[in-house]
């Protein structure tokens, strides 16, 4: 009887994330086509869910591929290809999330972003969401704590075209024009507020057996920022 795949979802997702969400035949990347991960020898041919035997496909190249065996050739090269990507990390943990810390309402009517057009304020309200709970909260960053960068974040805000790409790198640049969204020293894009908000929180937590006395002293703080 043929072994069937084990494949976890943490493994699944972080094949896409090696790959950047992009089929490895056509090209094509979500969320434009539905991915999948495919193992480069089928698993009835014996094929392992070694990451270097899984790569991402999209539905219609995985349906054409099915289980028909590669060459030895393209087999070797694609397994080589894959292998160049290094290996997927799955002992990396994923922080604990705490309820979404903000109010968008709240956020919306701050003066820096009223001045940002419509398309820069949903394009922060998605980066709010991705920087959210993060291993630096208010930070892009991936769980293992690598910068997320333009690149890296397209095919999750959903810039699938070049032309995507062009408005969203505009968007990207009107939001840092306004300081909405900051970009450290090490060349991480963050948010100011997040970050404030997030160490006022935590003086609150931490305060709450002093009185409040902290618990001040970190609005001071902040109003004085």
């Amino acid at each position: 009887m043929a072994r069937k795949s084990t494949m976890s979802k943490r493994l699944r997702f972080e094949i896409f994330k090696r790959d950047s969400f992009t089929c490895q035949y056509c090209g094509r990347s979500a969320p434009g086509v539905p991915i999948c991960v495919d193992h480069i020898e089928a698993v009835v041919a014996g094929g392992s869910d070694d990451p270097s035997n899984l790569l991402t496909a999209c539905v219609d190249c995985n349906a054409g591929k099915s289980d028909v065996p590669v060459s030895k050739d393209t087999l070797a090269e694609l397994t080589e290809r894959m292998k160049k990507k290094g290996t997927v990390n799955l002992n990396v943990p994923r922080p604990k999330r705490s309820p979404f810390p903000i109010e968008i309402k709240d956020w919306l009517s701050d003066a820096e972003i009223q001045c940002c057009s419509i398309g820069a304020k949903g394009l922060m309200v998605a980066l709010l969401v991705i920087a959210h709970g993060r291993s630096r909260n208010g930070f892009l960053v991936d769980f293992d704590g690598s910068a997320l960068t333009r690149e890296r974040l397209f095919p999750i805000v959903g810039a699938v075209t070049n032309k995507d790409r062009v408005e969203y790198n505009a968007l990207f640049d009107e939001l840092i024009r306004v300081d909405v969204i900051s970009v450290s020293k090490d060349r991480i894009m963050y948010s100011k507020r997040m970050v404030r908000d997030a160490e006022i929180q935590a003086v609150r937590r931490k305060s709450g057996s002093l009185g409040g006395k902290a618990c001040g002293a970190a609005r001071q703080k902040s109003h004085n920022a």
